[in-house]
């Protein structure tokens, strides 16, 4: 390919929303290129013609929900050896320590789960022997099929978490059987990556009810340590961690969450709270942004320096500025929008990393 390619899924019918912000996004990277996109296919092919998009496989998009260079176009394969048809391109990218195997979250596209189980079982042995599979290789391969003939080749950093939305879903564990569990879940991975991440031992959970970020928060803490979690509704009793019944708006719970840490330093705050929805744009948005403005005031009262902010907040009038206030008092901002989010809300989470304490 002379031109650099970037492969982009997303949910079908968003094709034209992430095509935007890839064009947003290399406008302020100063890259020239265009992109290219069919409505519902679930994907979106970004060309660039001049510099590179490569700085968003670390930031992030907010409607992609995953994002790789393509290295490779394959068409055409022949049914009766497309892995020979494709090995050249593998050896010429290979070594890889991962493989995925990706289709668009369309209703074709998923037709090609069935395929796509058979073929790893017959590729991932073929590229252990041929060597091209290593546990300590630097890239992960993505193949990705539009049908069973046609697709692309991509890879992508191993160095660099990987977003687990998308076309590769959560399950929900039983410890956490709801749809905002799954969120946050879904939303560390794509942050943080896998595992428990260094340094996270105290954590508050704003608007906590029915207590599923809770439970997660607790998992990431360890048993060693402390979860205070507030909401307005009442919530089930959690093993080791602290809930405050009450409006977060109000000083008196405000007081009551600071006590409850007893002065330990803040590793994690994160917000799930929402207004009562009306319905109206108008009204709703200023509500949100509004307790999202309440979870950073109480951040920037109990983090440590380095710290975390977690926030669920709308897109509209309120956004860029809250950004702002992020960017201002943190050393890095993404935002991501997680899978189990419905098709059509506007909800978005910022990870707020690396608190900088204004004195």
């Amino acid at each position: 390919m002379s031109e650099e390619v970037f492969l982009a899924l997303c949910r079908p019918g968003f094709e034209s929303d992430l095509a935007a912000e890839l064009s947003d996004r290399a406008v302020d990277l100063g890259v020239a290129g265009y992109p290219r996109t069919d409505r519902d296919n679930g994907y979106v092919l970004w060309h660039s013609q001049q510099g590179s998009l490569m700085p968003l496989l670390d930031t992030g998009l907010i409607f992609a929900r995953s994002l790789y260079p393509c290295a490779h176009a394959f068409t055409e394969l022949p049914e009766a050896d497309r892995i020979g048809a494709l090995w050249p391109a593998l050896q010429q990218q290979g070594p890889f320590n991962e493989l995925y195997l990706e289709h668009a979250d369309t209703n074709d596209g998923r037709e090609l789960a069935r395929f796509l189980r058979g073929f790893r079982k017959a590729l991932e042995p073929r590229l252990r022997k041929g060597g091209l599979l290593r546990e300590r290789a630097e890239r992960r391969l993505h193949l990705f099929f539009q049908d069973s003939r046609n697709g692309w080749l991509g890879v992508s950093p191993a160095s660099l978490p990987l977003p687990e939305n998308g076309v590769m879903r959560l399950r929900i564990s039983p410890e956490a059987p709801s749809r905002p569990a799954l969120k946050l879940e879904e939303a560390m991975l794509r942050f943080i990556g896998r595992g428990r991440p260094d340094g996270v031992h105290t954590a508050v959970d704003l608007g906590a009810a029915p207590g599923g970020w809770t439970q997660v928060a607790a998992k990431l803490v360890g048993s060693r340590g402390t979860v205070v979690a507030s909401d307005l509704l009442a919530m089930d009793a959690l093993p080791d961690v602290t809930f405050i019944e009450g409006d977060f708006r109000e000083e008196a719970v405000y007081e009551r969450i600071i006590a409850s840490l007893g002065g330990r330093p803040v590793d994690l705050v994160m917000s799930d709270m929402a207004p009562n929805m009306s319905g109206m744009k108008d009204i709703d948005q200023p509500r949100i942004m509004y307790l999202a403005e309440l979870a950073l005031e109480l951040a920037q009262a109990i983090l440590r320096p380095g710290a975390c902010l977690l926030v669920k907040v709308f897109h509209g009038e309120g956004y860029e500025a809250y950004m702002k206030q992020l960017q201002a008092g943190f050393r890095s901002v993404k935002s991501r929008k997680p899978g189990a989010s419905r098709a059509r809300s506007r909800e978005v989470y910022l990870l707020a990393r690396g608190f900088q304490r204004q004195d």
